[in-house]
């Protein structure tokens, strides 16, 4: 979730906590359904990625609530590039990657960063 569309909840939220009749029922019942949903959300929103290159050397690609790191297999800290080969702008790579709501949606990032030359797969 982004961090408006979760701005934009909580407010709806704090409305309805301050005049409760502002919605109906139903309305309330699916106000708590996706403040239930946004808190899953935030506190297990871990997504792993594996890039293998040409060679065999592996970068994992790591999402973690809104922070985006690469680490070697090694366990040391590398930037993007090492999981998606050379990009022009890693940092709206990164910011792609934060902004995805769904493992799948930052895979095709990642995918579409690294082209044909790195194999990427959700681990």
């Amino acid at each position: 979730m982004k961090r408006k569309d979760l701005a934009a909840l909580l407010t709806r939220a704090a409305a309805v906590i301050e005049d409760p009749d502002s919605e109906t029922g139903a309305e309330r019942a699916q106000l708590v359904e996706d403040l239930v949903a946004a808190s899953a959300e935030l506190e297990g929103a871990l997504i792993r990625i594996r890039c293998t290159d040409q060679l065999g050397n592996i970068a994992y690609i790591i999402k973690e609530g809104g922070q985006v790191s690469c680490v070697l297999a090694n366990g040391i800290p590398a930037a993007l590039s090492y999981g998606v080969g050379h990009v022009k702008d890693e940092m709206s790579l990164k910011f792609s990657i934060a902004d995805a709501n769904t493992p799948e949606q930052a895979l095709q990032a990642v995918r579409a960063a690294a082209g044909s030359s790195r194999k990427a797969e959700l681990i």
